[in-house]
């Protein structure tokens, strides 16, 4: 329905007041309301909307079941809130969560004594006489009441501190061209980083500022490019299985700019590594991915804003695929120059050397989208048990692969 918060209208859901089961979810709800009066809520599922906060759960005290996948800014930290503000809580996203969650209750509820305790011992044990009236104990009692619980943040009353989990999978430089008030351009140093949330950080690292972020998906962003060509562009790859290329514009003198998405490639699987073709940077793009290696048309003067992939490379370790073996898993691909390409499969004990523009040379019609890659050569390597290794090059007149494994985000 794409809801989004102000469509949920108060007046009507305080008229429910016998209602156990919710279903918001795939809807684009930011936030909950925090007054909706659903008291005897059992159920609630807000699954894939852009919720950033979960503390107005607090509210539905009798609530034993919570499921809000896919909401890009809830991350693990949002789990051990939700423990404390439901005490009924069983499932979390289809999940028993029983046991964890009364152990997390537990050791909250130590540590909190434990706290206050000490801010007694610190602050007021001195303050009381050997032989206190019971007028000096209710005085003292009611101050320290009213002092600790400013003083010690602990459990649902300190959620408001609890720091967003910004875990990176990916970064990717670029030189912007700034211009300060006096109307004088200087070059910066712009990194972005993309991860588990979805979100793209924009940084300038010289002054250690992150001066915006851009809200690239709603699954984590697995791998990311800025285009050699042209310094704004940046492409993001991500588990939603999508390469968007956006441009990140320039920040002004006071770090205001303005991100806008130019065109969507879909995937049949994760990429793992993009590269821009070098002899031909603004017109194609190649992405090693979960099942294959595929190349995008991704010149802007076309009307279409959505695109499939134009080619995807066949290779020869393909016909030596089994039960057990699955070499479509591309998890390393770089440019060695202009044209020559080394690229290898997950677990496949070796590298490929081949050709960019003899492959292409091999496609009769445009309806052919399946291409031989034209080898060049083969390079043994480990036949490692370990997926994801990254390969990079060092153009030049000796040409130089660097190889480094790579966690699977």
């Amino acid at each position: 329905m794409h809801l989004e918060s102000r469509d949920l209208d108060q007046h009507i859901f305080s008229q429910m007041i016998n209602l156990e089961e919710l279903d918001l979810s795939q809807n684009a709800l930011s936030e909950l309301p925090d007054n909706l009066n659903l008291n005897n809520l059992r159920v609630f599922n807000f699954s894939d909307n852009h919720v950033e906060d979960i503390t107005v759960l607090k509210q539905f005290p009798n609530l034993e079941e919570v499921m809000y996948e896919d909401n890009i800014y809830l991350t693990v930290s949002d789990n051990y809130k939700v423990f404390c503000l439901l005490p009924k809580l069983r499932r979390l996203n289809n999940k028993d969560i029983t046991s964890l969650a009364n152990h997390v209750r537990f050791v909250n509820h130590r540590e909190l004594s434990s706290r206050v305790e000490s801010y007694w011992e610190n602050q007021y044990k001195n303050n009381l006489p050997e032989k206190p009236s019971i007028q000096k104990i209710k005085a003292v009692g009611k101050d320290f009441i009213k002092t600790v619980t400013d003083h010690v943040k602990y459990g649902p009353n300190s959620l408001k501190d609890f720091v967003r989990w910004k875990e990176f999978f990916t970064l990717a430089w670029t030189t912007l061209t700034m211009v300060g008030k006096n109307g004088q351009k200087r070059k910066i140093n712009i990194l972005a980083g993309g991860g588990k949330c979805g979100v793209v950080r924009v940084i300038h690292t010289k002054v250690n500022l992150c001066y915006g972020e851009i809200k690239a998906h709603k699954k984590a962003i697995s791998i990311m490019a800025f285009s050699p060509k042209q310094e704004t562009f940046l492409f993001t790859g991500s588990y939603d299985k999508r390469i968007i290329l956006w441009d990140i514009g320039v920040p002004d003198c006071e770090y205001n700019f303005r991100a806008s998405q130019l065109l969507t490639l879909d995937t049949t699987d994760v990429p793992l590594r993009i590269c821009l073709v070098p002899s031909c940077p603004d017109e194609y793009l190649l992405a090693a991915c979960e099942d294959g290696c595929f190349a995008w048309d991704i010149r802007l003067d076309k009307k279409q804003g959505r695109r499939s992939c134009e080619i995807e490379f066949n290779f020869p370790i393909y016909k030596e695929e089994g039960k057990e073996k699955d070499f479509h898993v591309i998890d390393s691909l770089t440019f060695l120059n202009k044209d020559i390409i080394a690229s290898k499969s997950a677990m496949q004990g070796s590298i490929y050397l081949w050709s960019w523009e003899k492959s292409l040379k091999t496609q009769k019609s445009k309806s052919n989208k399946k291409l031989d890659a034209a080898i060049l050569g083969q390079m043994k390597w480990s036949s490692t048990e370990i997926p994801y290794l990254v390969l990079n090059s060092s153009p030049g007149p000796q040409m130089a692969i660097t190889v480094s494994s790579k966690q699977k985000g």
